[in-house]
């Protein structure tokens, strides 16, 4: 993973700085992976002081699902890389 600024933004325009790679982002990885294992969509937010992993929050909807994403394209490019599990059987799906 690279840590450079995306082509999109939500409410707020991206910084000018670009960040900096964590030291500990291979051991954030991890952690986020087992933390949304089996969830969909999971953003998981960690802080490294001193070099040490603290967990900030587990997010299931950035902006509670309703900030736009600007340029529009990508709001359905970034929900056709989520894969969503089938709807039990009885279900009705709203498309």
């Amino acid at each position: 993973m690279e840590f450079n600024h995306l082509p999109f933004h939500f409410r707020d325009p991206n910084a000018e700085i670009t960040p900096e790679k964590p030291r500990c982002f291979t051991e954030m990885q991890s952690l986020a992976a087992k933390l949304s294992n089996s969830i969909p969509f999971l953003r998981v937010d960690f802080y490294q002081i001193n070099n040490k992993i603290f967990l900030g929050e587990l997010t299931f909807y950035h902006m509670s699902g309703y900030a736009q994403v600007s340029p529009l394209n990508w709001d359905k490019k970034l929900g056709s890389w989520i894969e969503l599990p089938a709807a039990p059987k009885g279900n009705k799906v709203i498309q």
